[in-house]
């Protein structure tokens, strides 16, 4: 009897793992580009500051990735990262820094997650945040797709 149940309990830890390894790679209804503007606040100096963010999910062969670029009057960095999770949310993950000075992330750090909410992604922040505000919603609809490159945001390097 003991041995029907590792046999079982073998069989699905096997299932879970094959279907959650195709979750993961099964991510094209994210291809695309994102756009998020951070709410403007306005300077000392009397100007308002401005954030913008863009987010590029690729697909690179069998592995999905993303560049993000960070943009403000004294904040410039891009990021490569790894994308895991299925069609209805996706986990963005910090692989490099590409350019600029980073905000001190390790590798496979959690910066945010995106999940389809009907017509809206929502974005719930983690190790990356809104740079502006002080006070700002840890969920939010912050990201709208903006479509997709004339490569269907898909690349081939060797």
């Amino acid at each position: 009897m003991k041995s029907f149940y590792l046999i079982l309990s073998a069989v699905s830890i096997s299932i879970f793992f094959s279907c959650s390894n195709r979750n993961s790679k099964n991510l094209d209804t994210w291809l695309g580009d994102y756009h998020y503007s951070e709410q403007p606040v306005k300077a000392i100096a009397g100007y308002e500051m401005v954030m913008e963010w863009g987010l590029s999910v690729m697909k690179n062969n069998d592995r999905y990735i993303a560049m993000l670029n960070v943009q403000g009057q004294q904040t410039s960095f891009s990021l490569l990262s790894d994308i895991k999770g299925n069609a209805n949310r996706i986990i963005i993950l910090y692989n490099d820094l590409i350019d600029g000075i980073g905000p001190g992330l390790a590798k496979g750090d959690t910066l945010f997650i995106l999940s389809k909410n009907n017509t809206k992604i929502i974005t719930i922040w983690a190790q990356l945040e809104p740079r502006l505000s002080e006070k700002f919603p840890k969920e939010c609809s912050c990201f709208n797709f903006i479509g997709v490159n004339a490569n269907k945001n898909i690349q081939q390097l060797p």
